[in-house]
Order: structure tokens, then C-alpha cells, then sequence
């Protein structure tokens, strides 16, 4: 039999004597042990069968021709540093011995060889290394990152637990499986895989450590992630690229605050720039419509003059809705709070809007709602312009359900930019044609409309109230099967 050649049997020992007859010997005491054994006569035999399937112990003799065991145990320990060390020493040289057990030697064993001594330390040294391997599966398991390490053909070798979490996957599932199969990354805006980051690491590997800020990630389940993404390279014994660590942590609903805050931001600086004007415009309306309401009075009433006065007031009545609508975007909006039944504000601001329409409104209102402390004229505007939307986006008529429930808010177990505490949720939904995904971010937006006579303030308005009354209000859609609108209201106190 070759040096080389290798005996497959439960865990494989490399054994490293110059001393052939040794070798054998031994080799003989650990298979017959159940162990599989690695043989090589010098250091650079040993090193090199690294390449090929790393051990899971080494027994190496302190004194060899070349390099000496402590060179070869230094060496090795570069390579293979969770390998456990055993060195092979004569009794004269058991002070040696002990200096490699200072520079990280495992343990070490004398010529000539106890064999029931001797297999009770390599039990051990076997023992404690699959601890450590364990110890190091549960702090990986435990990390909150997500972790998924894939070889270098892109197949997941491994998924600790909150990688799992994050994909919907269990690893027993995934393992094996191509990445993309699992880590389903996609362009938000046009709905394919990006074939990131898989072959992106693998290319980037040999720089080590890469990473790619923002991914979007569709679960197993359908559901969509935003993740902030980095990556390691894995280098084999040889130094070369064998595999990559990918790291990802969750990030949707920071995410969403930061786009939340940064809208709340633009809200605000252009209700100032909304507030004066409509203080400045205010002003001029007052003089128009006070000497068209003159002029008016001079002009008999079948005159074609008073018929345009008549246009013009109405046309100054039109304009001064929309300045109203520009105060209570602004700052001097502010609402004036009392304790109020939303149940009552909604079904009128229903009955109002729905007057005439072919849509219908089913309610799914709890008996027992929690009051809310609102500014009625404010909320009945937001219930208002929710529900037109919802009407106009069913022209050939439909249904629109409000449903309401009552929300306890805490900072373990809500993932919305709400303070802790008690609210109540209204959800205006429609089965109408929905809104394009791209349009989503935007349509809280002041001036931000897809209508062709839209202003652009319906919704900029709803935003506004709902945030200047300690509350929040956020949408869901889909092309083709509707859009449901949620607001958050504090409950009074």
C-alpha cells in the first residue's frame, strides 16, 4: 500500500513518521478502531495530502528528517487551525513536547506506544474538537444576521437560523439547492432576477470581502424583503477561492421609516411655502369675491354680464376650497382635538360622498371602538378623500369595505413609526384597478397626482392630518385587485 493511499472509516487521522513499520503499526490500532487513515513519511508529504481532504487529527512525530515536528506542527497550524495535534515523541524528547503543547499542540503521546493510552487521547482530542464544531454551529445558528455559505458552483452548503427567518427556508431544504433558488434576488423595478449575488461574489471573490448595499429579496412565500447585503470570500487550504459567506440583515422597515421621516420632511417645508400662499391668496380672493358680490347687485339678473359674475363667483368659490385645503395642509392646519366616535364620522363622510354613486360601502366596524381624540373637520377630509379615490377607481361600480379595530401598540411587537400605546386602525379598501408599484413611494407626495385633473393634495393632505394628530397612515395595492388604505388614530385618554 502507497504512503498516500487512504483507509474511509468514521473520522480520518493523518499520520505523519518517517518511520514506515510505525506507520503500519498504528494505522492498524486506529482502523481497527474505526478510524480512517492518512499516512505520510516527512512534513511536505503531509502538507501536500492537505489539499486533498483535510483531517479531522493529526499525529505527527517530533523527530524527522527535513523538518522537524514542531516546523511541520507550526505549518499545519497555519493551514488547518481547528485540527487538533498530537505529537509523537520518545521519552527523551518529552521537554520538546511540552513547548509544542505551548505553541498550541493538543496533547502529546510516547514511544513506545500504551495503545489503550494511546486511543483514549485521540478519542478525546476527537471529543473536544466536535464540541468546539458544535459550540461554533449554535453561535452561528444564534447570530441575527443572516448567514448562507455556498461552494464555489453556488450551491448552499449552509443557513444559520436567521437566514432561515429572512428566506423562508429551512436549511434542510436549501442545502444543495443553487442560490438563486433560494436567495431570490429581483429589480424592483422590472420583477426579474438580478442572478445577484451569487455569481457577483463568486466573480468579486478574490478581493476577499465585497458587499452590495440594498437587495430586494422575494421570500418563499412570496413576500418581498429589503436587505443590506455583504460578502466573504472562503479560501481552501491552498489559498484559493473555494466558496463565499453571504451576510444579510433585514432592513425593510427601517427602510420604510426613513422613507417615512424624509416625507414627513418634504411635508412640512412645503407647507410652510403652501401656508403663505394661501394667506397671501386668501386675502386677494376676499377683494375679488367682495366686488364681484358688488357688482353683482348693479346687474339686472337677466343680463348676460350677471350670468358671468355669477360664473366668476363660482369660479372664486372653487379656488377658495382649494386654499382651505392648502390650510389645513400647512402648518396652520393644526388640528383643534376632542374626544369623537370615528364609527359616526366615517358614515357620514360615506353617505356624503357616495350620494348617487353605483359603488357601495360595507361596513366591518367593532361595536366597541376605542374613542379617538380628533379634529373632526380633519378626519371627516381624510375619510372623504379616501373614499372618492376608492369610488373613482371603480367606474363601473363596486365595493368599498371600512373595517376598524382596536390596536395596542408596544415596541416589541409593531413594526410601524407609531409611538407605544393604544390606537385605533381604519382600512378603506376598493377592488378597483390599483396603483403601479413605482407610483407607491410617491403618492403621499404634495402635487403628486396620476388623475388628469387631479391637484395632487387629496392624499398629501390625509398624510398630514394623520401625522399632525400623532397617527400614520399607509397603503397597499396591487395592479388589477384593488388598494387598501390604513390609518392609525391615538385613542383619547
Amino acid at each position: 500500500m502507497h504512503s498516500k493511499d487512504v483507509i474511509q472509516s468514521g473520522k480520518q487521522i493523518l499520520l505523519v513518521d518517517d518511520d514506515q513499520d510505525f506507520r503500519w503499526a498504528m494505522g492498524n490500532v486506529l482502523q481497527a478502531a474505526g478510524y480512517g487513515v492518512t499516512y505520510a513519511e516527512d512534513g511536505d508529504e503531509a502538507l501536500d495530502t492537505l489539499g486533498k481532504q483535510p483531517p479531522d487529527l493529526v499525529l505527527l512525530d517530533y523527530m524527522m528528517p527535513g523538518k522537524n515536528g514542531l516546523h511541520v506542527a507550526h505549518e499545519l497550524k497555519e493551514r488547518i487551525p481547528a485540527v487538533p495535534i498530537l505529537m509523537i515523541t520518545a521519552y527523551a524528547e518529552i521537554k520538546s513536547a511540552v513547548e509544542a503543547i505551548k505553541m498550541g499542540i493538543y496533547d502529546y503521546v510516547t514511544k513506545p506506544i500504551d495503545n489503550n493510552a494511546f486511543l483514549f487521547t485521540v478519542q478525546r482530542a476527537l471529543k473536544e474538537r466536535d464540541l468546539v464544531q458544535e459550540r461554533l454551529d449554535v453561535i452561528l445558528r444564534s447570530i441575527g444576521d443572516g448567514i448562507i455559505a455556498i461552494d464555489i458552483a453556488g450551491k448552499i452548503l449552509f443557513l444559520n437560523r436567521a437566514a432561515e427567518e429572512i428566506t423562508g427556508w429551512l436549511q434542510e431544504d436549501a442545502v444543495g439547492k443553487y442560490l438563486e433558488e433560494v436567495f431570490a434576488v429581483v429589480d424592483s423595478k422590472n420583477e426579474k432576477a438580478t442572478g445577484f449575488p451569487a455569481s457577483y461574489f463568486l466573480d468579486m471573490g478574490h478581493k476577499g470581502q465585497t458587499d452590495k448595499d440594498v437587495v430586494f429579496l422575494d421570500r418563499r412565500d412570496g413576500t418581498r424583503r429589503i436587505l443590506s447585503t455583504s460578502g466573504s470570500s472562503i479560501r481552501g487550504l491552498d489559498g484559493n477561492v473555494v466558496g463565499i459567506a453571504l451576510m444579510f440583515r433585514d432592513i425593510t422597515e427601517k427602510k420604510r421609516m426613513e422613507e417615512g421621516l424624509i416625507r414627513v420632511g418634504k411635508l412640512e417645508s412645503v407647507g410652510v411655502l403652501a401656508g403663505g400662499i394661501a394667506h397671501d391668496f386668501n386675502n386677494l380672493l376676499a377683494a375679488i369675491i367682495g366686488n364681484i358680490d358688488i357688482a353683482t347687485a348693479y346687474i339686472d339678473s337677466d343680463s348676460p354680464a350677471r350670468k358671468r359674475l355669477e360664473s366668476a363667483m363660482d369660479g372664486a368659490d372653487r379656488a377658495k376650497s382649494l386654499t382651505q385645503q392648502l390650510i389645513t395642509f400647512s402648518r396652520g392646519g393644526s388640528p383643534v382635538k376632542k374626544k369623537a366616535s370615528i364609527v359616526n364620522i366615517i358614515k357620514e363622510s360615506v353617505e356624503f360622498v357616495l350620494s348617487g354613486s353605483n359603488v357601495k360601502c360595507l361596513f366591518d366596524l367593532l361595536d366597541d371602538l376605542w374613542k379617538v381624540e380628533v379634529d373632526e373637520g380633519q378626519i371627516n377630509q381624510v375619510i372623504n378623500n379616501l373614499v372618492i379615490n376608492a369610488d373613482q377607481a371603480m367606474t363601473d361600480g363596486g365595493v368599498i369595505k371600512i373595517s376598524g379595530q382596536n390596536l395596542v401598540v408596544s415596541s416589541d411587537n409593531y413594526d410601524l413609526p407609531l409611538s407605544p400605546g393604544r390606537y385605533v386602525k381604519i382600512s378603506v379598501a376598493d377592488n378597483g384597478m390599483g396603483i403601479a408599484e413605482e407610483d407607491l413611494p410617491r403618492i403621499f407626495d404634495p402635487f403628486y397626482s396620476n388623475k388628469d385633473n387631479g391637484t395632487g393634495l387629496g392624499l398629501a393632505i390625509c398624510h398630514s392630518v394623520m401625522i399632525r394628530h400623532g397617527g400614520f397612515i399607509n397603503v397597499e395595492s396591487k395592479i388589477g385587485k384593488g388598494t387598501t388604505f390604513h390609518i392609525y388614530l391615538p385613542v383619547s385618554s
